[in-house]
């Protein structure tokens, strides 16, 4: 049998060349690409970049804030963006999910401030999508396209990582919508009443938490960034919000805002047609008082306590037995002033004036704890886990609250 020559020196020089390939060469020109990426996204900061702008480009970053439809404008825009680059040439800053707007504004966050990684949001993060994503939104906005990109993550970020998302042409348009505090804090307790089991009433929640946000927040940061650049160059718009209006508002009033009148009543005309795909739906008020009482029954009476949440079919069915009653706590003192404040900035900031609203949430139904009787209290214990009891007397019931 015939030996293959310098087979020992094969055998030598196989893992040599297997680590600089695999250890050095290509790592190095991965970390390369990073950092072209990575610089060219917060070469913003400084407000322009190494290589010229196209005037023509538009950057449009739908900012939320949460609560505000963002879900449903972000599916809109995933399922039918090439009809909406085909008729509107508007491209849409999606590829291939619709909340890739969130996962942008989160991993420029992590490169302008890591020692504040949103981990939450990084588990799910495919840094090389991202950076997929990034190229062809700044590919287009080069070619001088508009682009239209959203996520209420953007009103949660820093100043820092706006300035560089506004860096990317000579043309960025922040929209967000406006709405009641109140409306808007119910949208927050609804959310995070939906899947726990020991949610908070609302009115407990309304004297908590209220003073812990600042409404004014991001619109301030918004308007440190329009500081940042020359005038013209970085807008604020707003609207209130309507739910499906969004949509109309972000694509036609804000995106084609350059065309005439009739143009955008078409765009309008066209948006109608977009089936609404998804809602990030919330529970009714009375269905999350549904689980915070079953919990507080099962706590008196010693049962398991129940592990369902407000969404669950059996917990809405339950809702709809009980009595029902409009929000009735005090908020018109202090909400009032908050919305005082906030209306005015909204107003200042946007150059539209807020619709009225009534300070408190007179058309959300809660359930009417007073008006409660043995019988709607047996449907409440009927959510419980082996419990056998009888329902809490009102003597147990008052204790428990």
């Amino acid at each position: 049998m015939v030996r293959p020559r310098w087979s020992g020196l094969s055998l030598l020089i196989s893992p040599i060349f297997w680590w600089a390939i695999n250890v050095v060469l290509l790592p190095t020109r991965a970390q390369e690409g990073q950092d072209q990426v990575t610089n060219e996204e917060t070469s913003g900061l400084a407000g322009r970049r190494e290589h010229p702008r196209n005037d023509a480009a538009r950057l449009i970053v739908h900012v939320g804030p949460h609560k505000t439809g963002t879900t449903s404008v972000q599916h809109v825009l995933f399922r039918n963006k090439y009809l909406i680059f085909d008729k509107l040439h508007v491209r849409v800053g999606a590829s291939q999910r619709p909340q890739e707007g969130t996962f942008v504004a989160a991993t420029i966050e992590n490169r302008t401030h890591p020692e504040t990684r949103k981990d939450y949001i990084n588990k799910y993060v495919d840094e090389n999508r991202v950076n997929f994503v990034l190229r062809k939104i700044r590919g287009w906005l080069d070619a001088g396209e508009t682009v239209v990109i959203s996520s209420e993550t953007f009103d949660q970020v820093s100043t820092e990582t706006l300035v560089t998302v506004a860096g990317w042409c000579n043309s960025t348009t922040f929209v967000h919508a406006h709405r009641a505090i109140v409306d808007e804090m119910h949208s927050i307790w609804s959310q995070i009443g939906k899947s726990r089991s020991n949610p908070r009433s609302f009115e407990d929640f309304l004297v908590r938490e209220t003073d812990g946000i600042n409404f004014l927040d991001y619109m301030d940061r918004l308007e440190e960034v329009q500081q940042r650049f020359d005038p013209g160059v970085v807008e604020i718009r707003g609207t209130a919000y309507e739910g499906a209006h969004m949509i109309e508002f972000v694509l036609c009033d804000v995106a084609l805002s350059h065309l005439e009148s009739s143009q955008r009543a078409a765009c309008k005309a066209f948006v109608q047609d977009f089936e609404v795909l998804h809602s990030n739906r919330s529970p009714s008020g009375a269905a999350i008082d549904v689980v915070r009482l079953s919990r507080n029954a099962a706590l008196v009476l010693g049962c398991e306590a129940p592990t369902i949440n407000a969404l669950s079919p059996e917990v809405a069915e339950v809702a709809k037995k009980l009595p029902l009653v409009s929000f009735t706590g005090d908020c018109t003192s202090h909400l009032d002033y908050l919305q005082a404040a906030y209306d005015r900035a909204f107003f200042a900031r946007t150059g539209i004036a807020p619709p009225e609203r009534a300070p408190c949430l007179n058309h959300m139904d809660f359930v009417n704890e007073s008006a409660l009787t043995s019988q709607h209290w047996s449907l409440i214990q009927g959510l419980l886990v082996e419990c056998s009891k009888d329902p809490p007397t009102k003597a147990e019931r008052s204790k428990q609250q």
